[in-house]
């Protein structure tokens, strides 16, 4: 029970998830896929592209959750 999140934390982090997510604009069911552990070559079939592709939009979703995040943490 130790190792648990409390129900604060949880909250917390599920807030800023959902504003990282509502941040993207098409690549949000890419990004979803990802984090539920499918491999990129599963996600490129799932929404019919290459591998490159999904690749190349993880990238940007990265990059753009780093901008976020850092303006998340100066305004803190």
């Amino acid at each position: 029970m130790g190792d648990e999140p409390s129900p604060d934390f949880a909250a917390a982090v599920n807030e800023q998830f959902s504003l990282l997510l509502d941040s993207l604009d098409d690549p949000s069911l890419l990004a979803v896929l990802k984090l539920e552990g499918y491999t990129n070559e599963e996600i490129a079939r799932a929404i019919d592209c290459t591998v490159t592709t999904v690749e190349r939009k993880l990238n940007r979703i990265r990059k753009k959750w780093q901008r976020k995040s850092g303006q998340v943490e100066a305004e803190s």
